[in-house]
This record gives C-alpha cells, structure tokens and sequence, in this order.
C-alpha cells in the first residue's frame, strides 16, 4: 500500500476538485489500472473520501475491508 500512502492522507488539489462534481457522495480511490474505467472489482478499491453537501471532503479516508493489495 506504499504507493497509495499519499493519496490517503490528505487528499490531493485534484481529489478535492472532483469532490465539487459529486456533493454528498464519495471520491473512490482505485489501483491505477482501474482508474477511469466503469466495472471495478470490490477489492480494487482501496476506498473513499466522503463529501458534504457542499462538495468539500470531510473526515478521515474510509478504507475499504475488501481491497486486497496487488503485490508487484
């Protein structure tokens, strides 16, 4: 999960710009080879940011259970 590490720790100018899209939803954290893509398995996603009904995110990154780390 190194390589994810700071896409979860504080979310990035581009995160926090797609959240303004999808007020009171989520800003899903995919592996790189599913991002942009419609069908993404459970265990792809590492998890999400939550956003407000103002479009900003708000709390801690969400980890998703179910991701299962592709070791490469």
């Amino acid at each position: 999960m190194d390589d994810y590490s700071n896409q979860i720790n504080e979310p990035s100018e581009e995160v926090k710009k797609e959240a303004l899209k999808y007020p009171n939803g989520y800003i899903y954290i995919l592996e790189k080879e599913y991002q942009g893509k419609d069908d993404v398995p459970a265990d792809k996603i590492l998890g999400a940011w939550k956003v407000n009904e103002t479009g900003v995110i708000v709390g801690p990154f969400i980890l998703n259970p179910n991701y299962k780390h592709k070791l490469s």
